[in-house]
């Protein structure tokens, strides 16, 4: 039988695995490693947080153990925008604007499984063993789509019942260096797509409440391609509190 006790996020235990969650203010703390399943399963019987309106598709969890890879990696890609910015002159306005807007991000390790109890439940492959010490965020469900990168501005704009992701973009205003025909999609879940949405390209796409879509370089060239992956990436590494 696993120990099980609710503390409050200060507190701390000893050769045990932890998992907070800031939602309610809570730590669940668990004397041993424990399949996933197992610790979904205590946390949907917690009375504080089945008040809670969570959308799982959301829900992120993170290895705070491993945190210092995560601001390691983010520090990386700053740096590479940095010299962007100071070797490119034509993009210097565009490198800087990706600069402020990575430099705000509260990143994390995250741990990419599903984290929907009834599919944990009845896919062993989703049931990995937890040990350690983690976050688990469980954001709302918002009925918005992010669209940041290349804009003039980044932008919060109400999800429409549409798989057209063009019919978002007379909403936006664009920088002349964004890519005119293709974003990258970032679900909740972390999940990423690049897809066409010019007239010549469109790619039907379903968002999903509280998915990102980024606009990157319009180039080619494998330095930038390889950075606009790290950003990509970084987003979905991004907490969603």
């Amino acid at each position: 039988m696993l120990a099980l006790t609710f503390t409050s996020r200060k507190s701390e235990a000893n050769n045990s695995t932890t998992v907070a969650i800031p939602a309610t203010q809570q730590q669940l703390t668990f004397s041993k490693p424990l399949p996933l399943e197992a610790f979904l399963s205590a946390l949907h019987q917690s009375k504080s947080f089945t008040k809670l309106h969570t959308f799982p598709l959301s829900y992120q969890l993170f290895d705070t153990n491993r945190e210092l890879e995560a601001v390691e990696f983010q520090t990386t890609v700053l740096e590479k925008l940095q010299f962007l910015a100071q070797s490119n002159h034509t993009l210097k306005t565009s490198a800087e604007l990706l600069l402020q807007q990575v430099k705000r991000w509260d990143i994390g390790y995250r741990i990419f499984t599903p984290l929907d109890w009834d599919v944990v439940r009845i896919d062993s492959d989703s049931n990995l063993t937890l040990s350690g010490n983690y976050e688990l965020l469980t954001p709302l469900r918002k009925e918005r789509v992010i669209f940041e990168g290349l804009l003039v501005a980044p932008q919060s704009i109400a999800l429409k019942s549409t798989n057209s992701l063009s019919a978002y973009t007379s909403q936006i205003r664009m920088l002349s260096s964004a890519n005119p025909s293709y974003a990258w999609v970032i679900y909740p879940d972390g999940t990423t797509r690049k897809v066409g949405y010019a007239l010549w390209n469109e790619t039907p796409v379903n968002l999903t409440p509280n998915s990102v879509v980024f606009f990157g370089f319009n180039s080619e060239e494998p330095s930038l391609t390889q950075l606009e992956k790290d950003i990509v990436k970084l987003i979905t590494m991004r907490k969603a509190l």
